[in-house]
């Protein structure tokens, strides 16, 4: 993704964390491949979450440590191995409001 079009982007939505920009040029570019490969389309996208907490206002940050903060939560990094092993949270409306009320 061309960063003329990148660049405002982030700086409309008001994230200028590089980290957080990064992660927004990732999933431009995510959407722009499953549009030309049609074998990419059937996939969930893995920036999903991400744009979701974005839209509502909230960020990450990667600390020093290796750990992964969104608001006072330090979170390790981890395996792919341990990722894989996770359960997926539901990330719908519903799921998204509960744990935004807790």
């Amino acid at each position: 993704m061309d960063a003329d079009i990148v660049s405002p982007l982030a700086g409309k939505i008001g994230l200028q964390q590089p980290v957080i920009i990064e992660t927004i040029e990732w999933a431009l570019n995510f959407a722009v491949l499953s549009d030309i490969h049609r074998d990419l389309a059937d996939l969930p996208s893995p920036f999903e979450p991400l744009v979701q907490m974005y839209e509502q206002g909230g960020t990450f940050n990667l600390d020093a440590a290796g750990h992964i903060e969104v608001d006072t939560a330090a979170i390790p990094k981890g395996s792919i191995e341990q990722a894989l092993a996770r359960v997926p949270l539901d990330m719908d409306g519903k799921s998204l409001n509960a744990l935004n009320e807790g």
